[in-house]
């Protein structure tokens, strides 16, 4: 019997002797190594946060250990009592999202989206590139380091007006 030259599975010859046992073994590689991939090129759900009640501000507390992510993707989905008031998200004490607020019921809702750049280096300054859905793009970079957020949270507050219960933040990570 051969095997294969990346992943040394089984090859059987007409004359070898077929086993359970290599088929089984050839099926964990598989397994580990569509695994492996799935790490590299996904993102895995760290947090999911909705507001319960309205409130001029929303505090979700997160524990990001840095070093284990080269991106933490945000997004928010705020809902206002006033159309397109702006909303801010920040990580301790640095913006890093100018999103807009949503009406509770609208038909097309403004998703603000921001990439943070750790690069799996909690002592790198933030930043990040984001995108509050209506009006464009940015790109941003704080002074404030990422170990330095490591125990704070996000926060959600708004321009004028109110955050609605049923506001969303949703925050994933890339390893």
């Amino acid at each position: 019997m051969t095997k294969t030259t990346n992943y040394q599975l089984n090859q059987w010859e007409p004359t070898d002797r077929v086993l359970r046992e290599d088929f089984n073994a050839d099926n964990r590689k598989i397994d580990a190594a569509l695994n492996q991939l799935k790490k590299q090129h996904s993102l895995e759900l760290l947090y999911t946060y909705t507001a319960e009640s309205s409130a001029e501000s929303i505090v979700c507390p997160v524990n990001i250990n840095w070093n284990d992510w080269k991106t933490v993707h945000v997004q928010c989905n705020a809902l206002t009592n006033e159309d397109r008031t702006e909303v801010f998200v920040s990580l301790g004490n640095a913006t890093i999202m100018k999103a807009w607020g949503n009406l509770k019921n609208a038909q097309r809702p403004y998703l603000g989206y921001a990439i943070l750049f750790s690069w799996n280096n909690a002592r790198r300054n933030i930043s990040c590139f984001y995108t509050n859905g209506y009006t464009g793009t940015n790109w941003l970079t704080e002074s404030l380091r990422y170990f330095d957020t490591e125990q704070q949270q996000f926060e959600l507050s708004v321009y004028s007006g109110k955050l609605l219960a049923g506001t969303t933040l949703t925050v994933w990570g890339e390893r």
